[in-house]
């Protein structure tokens, strides 16, 4: 009848606007969509890297001996690249090349901490480890808004434009819903 057909639809409507992590109020459109927005910040730091160790390749012919010495010397570019090799292995010598990478205002650098946070951020939302606090949103975006605000970065204003709506899907307000489009027009 009418009006189980009508029960039924509602509960189905009630079962997927429901959250998919209780205990972060993350229903099943913004799993789906921070999921899509997760694989997308994923291509873009691949793409960086494989960009740089195309160039160490061709630049370097991979001795990363040759690498550490112009990086030494300051190209921004090589301090780049020592800073994403000592990722997880070597915090001091980590701190020190993107300090130096930073300290000349290198915008591929502030984009791969901006995008690796992003990552971060999202990864942990989407496998349900617990980061789920709009704290944690918050300290992803402060470099993403950074990047996209100070180096006009059309990736970081997209991405940037992209967690704010996938923050909001199903949840937001027109407001919300409105910076983040403008983000990624601007993009």
């Amino acid at each position: 009848t009418l009006q189980a057909r009508t029960q039924q639809d509602a509960s189905s409507e009630a079962s997927s606007a429901a959250p998919a992590h209780a205990s972060a109020g993350i229903t099943g459109a913004q799993l789906a969509e921070y999921m899509k927005l997760l694989h997308f910040v994923t291509g873009i730091l691949n793409g960086i890297e494989r960009k740089n160790d195309s160039w160490v390749a061709s630049e370097f012919a991979g001795d990363v001996a040759a690498l550490a010495a112009a990086a030494q010397r300051g190209d921004v570019k090589a301090q780049l690249v020592m800073f994403m090799k000592s990722r997880g292995r070597d915090d001091e010598q980590n701190f020190k090349w993107s300090g130096r990478a930073l300290a000349q205002d290198c915008l591929e650098m502030y984009l791969f901490i901006a995008v690796s946070g992003t990552r971060a951020y999202l990864g942990a939302l989407c496998m349900s480890d617990g980061l789920r606090s709009t704290v944690a949103k918050d300290r992803a975006m402060i470099p993403l808004r950074a990047t996209a605000e100070r180096y006009n970065s059309a990736t970081a204003q997209h991405v940037l434009g992209m967690l704010m709506y996938c923050s909001q899907c199903d949840i937001g307000t027109k407001v919300d819903f409105l910076d983040a489009a403008r983000w990624t027009r601007k993009a």
